[in-house]
This record gives structure tokens, C-alpha cells and sequence, in this order.
């Protein structure tokens, strides 16, 4: 720029007038916003407006709100040779940018960028999804676990969503999904900003807390289908024979014809032979060990087939009873009358296709007055009366507490058989 228009620029909107309009613009440029379309002025003084109406060269106008069309200003600009551009037009008037501020403001722009695509690439059916990066870009996440990177945090979210849409996985071991998504096995350890974005997802999705500890780890991959740990949080059973199914089958007929309680891991459940095994017609479930050891106790092997949740089923539980489940055996579920309680039998109900085992409105009135219920239940989806009820009631009640009732059943089912 010549030192001529350097004076003429200056000469042409040094006025008080305009510097209002002048900061304006400036502010603009360094937030790397586009200078184009319609710059308003609220509050418009007279002065203002008769200033740059002339600069504009248009008829007087009236209002206080003034809008500027920056593009004819431009144009003005440049035919009468002042500068073709409005960086020439601004260095000259304000002096060079802020680089700091317009580094930080096309950071800004490239966040503004993910969140958008992003959000274009959510899956429809998934609706939790929406809230979770609602939530990720209010609380601050994101940019934390990617350090203000807006490159890493694409990396992050994108390699998450990949994930996400994976989920429920088929028992895939942790390490292996991660492997898969992301080549890195180590990529969704406790702790990795991937785990962590992931796992808000799962609990975004079944409404439950971030888990806080190693037993919560699993406990919200499972609910996801994955298996972190083969040998840890297995499921508990009573009385469950399973013959052709190989050393499976052999482990369960001794421990039945016993009629004592088994543990089974993650790994037997994957190592066995599901296709040929028989499995039984009918298997109840209960959410507390306590009722598995009382049957055992005092009936032994008198009992129809019993599996234990023992609290949030994990990835153990979820095997087994799937594969029971794609081999024709029907579910009956009952669990505590609380908010968990409902909470883990809706998953159930869902997932398996259970039928509710003395776990309705009527068996709740029906039931001992027990402790005193301080956390509203979501509304129970197999019985639109019972959440209301319980809330009117105020009051929980205990697995054990129905004990009697649920062995009765127990032992006439398996004379039944």
C-alpha cells in the first residue's frame, strides 16, 4: 500500500463519526469472522448514520438500528481506488491483526467445524447420542481429554462413534475391539480419553453414573456386550444343566446333581460347544445371591434352573443367557422393588424377553412394607401401574423379603418339569 492511500483511507474514515464502524470491523477481522452481508449498528446515532450514508452514497435514511452492506461499502472502495480489499482497508485504519486473537478465533472456528460435522454423523436410531455430545460440548470434555487439540479430538470422537456403532458387540473382548476400531489395543484401558468418552456414551444410553471403579468398569462394558476380563465376574447359577455342550455340560451335571450353587466365566461360556448342547425349557432369574443359596440350602437339587445377577448383570450373565435364549429357553425374572431393582429388569425384560416372576403391582401390594423409598423409579415398561404405585406407597421391597415365595415356586416348577 502506497503511502497516498495509506492517507486517503485514513482521511476517508477518520472521522468520530465512523469509528464506531471502524472498531467493528476490526473486531471482525480478528476474530476471522467474514467480512461481508450486513453489519448493524443499534442505537444509531444521527451523526452516524448521516456519515456513513454519505460514505455509502446512498439517500438519508431514519431508525436507530443502521444496517451497513459491507459488500457495497467494498465496492465503493474499490472504485474509487482506495484498496481493493478490506485487510488493506483495516491495516491502514486499525494496523496489522492480533495474531494471537485470530489464532484463537480460527481455533474456535475449527471446533465450531467438528461439533457440526459431527453431529451430522450421528446415527438416527441411536437418540441417546445427541445428549452425549450436547453434553461433551457444554461441560468441556472433550477439550480437556484432547488438551484444546481440535485434531486429536476429531481423532477421539470419530474412533468413539466407530466404536458406538459397534455396540452391543457380540462378547468381543475389550482389547480386541479396540484393536479393531482403532490398531491400538491399549486404546479403551480405564482411563484412555477414548474409555472415557465411550463409557459416558453406555451410561448416557442406559442412564446410569460413570463408573467409578474396576467393578463398574466391567459392569458398563457388559451392559455394551464387550468383555474386558475373562475370568473376572462370573455368573451365578443353580441347578442349570446344559448336556452336549462338553465340559460345560460335565461341570454343570455334577454341580446339579450336588445341587450346589456354580460360578461360570466369561471363558467356559466362550469355549463352549452351544450348538449341540440341550438347554432347559424354562430358567428363572433373580437379581440377589441370597435367594440362590437359601434354595440351595434348603431344597438342594429340588429347584428349577435358577441364574443370578448378583446387582447389574455382566458380561458373563449376558452370554449365557443369550445363548439360552437362541436356543428356545423362556425366562422368568424378579428382582428388588427399588429404582436399581426396576432398572436392571427393564434391561432384562428387553433384552431376553423375560416374563415378570411375581414382579407386577399386585405382587408389590402384596409384599412385606420394607424400607423407605428415596429414589423415584423410571417408569416400569411391563407395567405402567407399578412405578406410580410404589411412589404413592413409599416404600421398597427386598428380594429376600419374598424369599418364601419365590423358592415355592422354584421347587413346584421343578416337580412340574
Amino acid at each position: 500500500m502506497t503511502p497516498a492511500n495509506h492517507n486517503k483511507i485514513v482521511g476517508t474514515f477518520d472521522k468520530p463519526d465512523l469509528q464506531r464502524l471502524i472498531k467493528r470491523l476490526c473486531d471482525r477481522r480478528d476474530r476471522a469472522q467474514p467480512l461481508t452481508g450486513a453489519l448493524v449498528l443499534d442505537q444509531a446515532t444521527i451523526d452516524e448514520r448521516r456519515a456513513i450514508d454519505e460514505l455509502l452514497g446512498r439517500a438519508p435514511t431514519v431508525g436507530e438500528r443502521l444496517s451497513i452492506p459491507l459488500d457495497t461499502l467494498l465496492t465503493r472502495m474499490q472504485n474509487a481506488r482506495l484498496a481493493d480489499n478490506w485487510d488493506t482497508v483495516l491495516t491502514a485504519l486499525c494496523g496489522p491483526p492480533d495474531q494471537r486473537r485470530k489464532n484463537a478465533a480460527n481455533r474456535e472456528l475449527a471446533w465450531q467445524q467438528l461439533w457440526k460435522e459431527t453431529y451430522k454423523k450421528l446415527p438416527a436410531e441411536k437418540l441417546f447420542l445427541n445428549d452425549w455430545l450436547k453434553q461433551l460440548k457444554q461441560d468441556g470434555l472433550l477439550k480437556r481429554l484432547s488438551e484444546g487439540d481440535e485434531q486429536s479430538a476429531r481423532k477421539f470422537i470419530l474412533q468413539a462413534l466407530s466404536i458406538l456403532h459397534e455396540l452391543p458387540a457380540n462378547s468381543e473382548s475389550l482389547a480386541g475391539l479396540a484393536a479393531r476400531i482403532t490398531g491400538n489395543s491399549h486404546a479403551l484401558d480405564t482411563g484412555t480419553p477414548l474409555a472415557t468418552l465411550v463409557l459416558r456414551a453406555i451410561s448416557a444410553s442406559h442412564s446410569i453414573p460413570m463408573p467409578r471403579s474396576a467393578a463398574d468398569f466391567r459392569t458398563h462394558w457388559a451392559l455394551a456386550g464387550v468383555v474386558c476380563d475373562e475370568l473376572s465376574a462370573p455368573v451365578l447359577t443353580l441347578n442349570l444343566r446344559m448336556p452336549g455342550s462338553g465340559a460345560l455340560g460335565n461341570i454343570l451335571s455334577i454341580a446339579a446333581d450336588s445341587g450346589l450353587p456354580l460360578h461360570l466365566n466369561t471363558m467356559i461360556l466362550l469355549n463352549t460347544n452351544w450348538i449341540s448342547c440341550q438347554t432347559p425349557k424354562r430358567v428363572f432369574i433373580c437379581e440377589n445371591p441370597v435367594i440362590v443359596n437359601i434354595a440351595a440350602r434348603k431344597h438342594g437339587n429340588k429347584t428349577a434352573p435358577l441364574i443370578c445377577t448378583d446387582g447389574e448383570p455382566k458380561t458373563a450373565f449376558w452370554h449365557l443367557t443369550h445363548q439360552l435364549r437362541n436356543k428356545g429357553t423362556e425366562f422368568y425374572y424378579h428382582g428388588d422393588f427399588d429404582k436399581k431393582g426396576l432398572a436392571i429388569a427393564g434391561r432384562i425384560f428387553e433384552k431376553l424377553n423375560a416374563i415378570p416372576w411375581r414382579f407386577n403391582t399386585i405382587d408389590y401390594l402384596a409384599g412385606p412394607i420394607g424400607e423407605k423409598l428415596t429414589e423415584i423409579p423410571k417408569p416400569a415398561t411391563w407395567d405402567s401401574q407399578l412405578t406410580e404405585t410404589m411412589q404413592n406407597k413409599g416404600y421398597i421391597i427386598h428380594e429376600e423379603a419374598v424369599a418364601d415365595s419365590l423358592l415355592n415356586d422354584l421347587v413346584s416348577h421343578y416337580f412340574c418339569k
